[in-house]
């Protein structure tokens, strides 16, 4: 018989004298029987593109690579089934499951596939670049959700808060704007890991390259990437893509577990400005008049599952060699339950902002009790009174502290009160009109007046929100052209294959 019609296969581990029983036999095929359906798709899809190559180049006859082609296009779920059936110790790998199988079915010719590269294929790339779509679309999604909120809630006036304490009067809207700034920001480091993700790292041998006259180019056109990896050693050892992955996965949980805190706190009895829609809450086992925003809870939670997964990448990558160690190739495949989560708590907090109750007149009210209008008070004092503001800052801490001593509210604030504390500390008489004075601790008024670049006003808020829609335009744009390139790539690489397949002869 021709060696190379011999379907029997080989002994990778020649090295070693022969493959011996492993206490990790079981566990590498429970692995393979777990993300076999999964991953010999993309095996063999890559298999595909870098035959196509290897005959363009002539570095396996046409005669051979099309018998290669036409046991790889009959691969389906049947065959998925054999291998999980046949599996075999003797190469754990899954692509050499694969190989196994291909190999009983065409002899050793099979094993052409893997000339000029090294396992495993792009396909843990594929599978990251594949959930960074599906994470892209769930972030346009929620910032859709969020620029309708801020659109329908522009005007409704409530307390803003630093530290904790009443700071100065804002909008429901322009605080979800500025969710949405962040959310935005962090939205585009995703795409950016995407597209560090989506390069093609095969034909650097192990490390150095090869001999062989290979296109890389070909095959990573073929199966959608957007680039390479150029550099031989670079593409088996590169950190940085999944590093970038964790980061912006940090930067999109961090601002939407502190809104979410936000609208747990605003949303207890003694708030009272939120309530969280009844099919997204928990009730309690006990007490029956519990209506937990447990929806708030779960997604706080989900920043310690991305603060680990990162933690476990640079611990993992640290101290290794700069090379195809066994720690890069599994560093991908760590985040992606933690990237699962993300699009889960998006989908989440998407739902519960977009039902979400607002008691704008509770807002209002707050608004109204607190002091948080009387940087206006300030103001006024440096306009109409010409008092210098560190002066004009310590009247009103005057008639602030006066008020809390009386029990008054900001709204109870007279123009005779602020006359005496500007006497107390300036030792000057001052007149202020009720007319300016009442219209300056209007949280309305000050919302309104507030129209500076980025400011609260219903007016700025509005102009911003049309920026930002114009923006997401564009976003939804590139997530269209991202998709459409992958169809395009998979339709070329589909009808080169079936050429070949229909051509003539042998």
């Amino acid at each position: 018989m021709n060696i190379i019609e011999r379907k029997d296969t080989l002994d990778p581990f020649g090295r070693i004298g022969g493959q011996r029983k492993s206490i990790l036999d079981e566990e590498r095929k429970h692995y393979f029987i777990q993300n076999a359906s999964r991953q010999i798709p993309l095996f063999v899809k890559v298999h595909k593109a870098w035959t196509l190559m290897l005959i363009k180049q002539e570095v396996i006859s046409a005669e051979r690579g099309k018998k290669i082609l036409e046991a790889l296009y009959r691969i389906d779920e049947r065959a998925i089934t054999e291998m999980i059936q046949n599996w075999d110790p003797s190469g754990w790998e899954p692509m050499m499951q694969l190989e196994r199988y291909l190999t009983a079915k065409i002899g050793q010719i099979a094993s052409d596939v893997n000339i000029a590269r090294t396992i495993p294929p792009p396909f843990y790339r594929m599978e990251l670049a594949d959930l960074l779509i599906g994470l892209i679309e769930a972030t346009i999604s929620f910032r859709k959700i969020l620029l309708k909120n801020a659109s329908a809630h522009v005007s409704t006036v409530m307390p803003g808060y630093t530290h904790l304490q009443h700071a100065q009067p804002t909008t429901y809207g322009h605080y979800l704007l500025g969710f949405f700034d962040a959310v935005d920001r962090a939205s585009l480091q995703v795409e950016q890991a995407y597209s560090k993700t989506n390069r093609f790292e095969l034909g650097c041998g192990a490390l150095s390259g090869t001999s062989f006259d290979i296109d890389r180019q070909m095959p990573a056109d073929l199966l959608g990437f957007d680039g390479l990896v150029e550099h031989s050693n670079d593409a088996v050892a590169a950190t940085d893509f999944i590093v970038d992955c964790v980061a912006a996965l940090t930067n999109l949980m961090i601002p939407l577990s502190r809104v979410a805190n936000d609208l747990d706190i605003w949303s207890s009895f003694e708030f009272g400005m939120v309530e969280i829609a009844d099919h997204l809450t928990n009730p309690s086992s006990m007490m029956p008049q519990k209506k937990n925003p447990a929806i708030f809870e779960i997604c706080r939670m989900a920043l310690g599952q991305i603060l680990g997964s990162f933690g476990e990448i640079v611990c993992s990558a640290h101290a290794v060699p700069y090379g195809d160690v066994i720690e890069m190739r599994e560093l991908a495949f760590k985040i992606h339950p933690t990237i699962r989560e993300v699009i889960r708590v998006f989908a989440l907090m998407g739902e519960g902002i977009d039902t979400l109750i607002v008691h704008k007149e509770m807002m209002l009210k707050h608004a109204r009790a607190g002091f948080s209008t009387v940087t206006e008070l300030a103001a006024l004092l440096y306009r109409e009174a010409n008092i210098p503001l560190r002066m004009a800052h310590g009247i009103v801490a005057e008639v602030v502290r006066t008020c809390l001593a009386e029990g008054r509210l900001a709204t109870e604030v007279s123009p005779e009160l602020v006359k005496q504390a500007a006497l107390k500390v300036t030792g000057k008489t001052i007149r202020i009109d009720s007319d300016p004075l009442e219209s300056a601790l209007d949280p309305s008024r000050f919302v309104e007046v507030h129209d500076s670049q980025g400011g609260v006003a219903p007016s700025e808020v509005n102009r911003m929100i049309k920026v930002r829609d114009k923006d997401l335009t564009k976003t939804v744009e590139r997530q269209a052209k991202r998709l459409e390139k992958l169809h395009e790539a998979d339709s070329e690489l589909n009808r080169q294959v079936e050429r070949i397949l229909n051509s003539r002869g042998k």
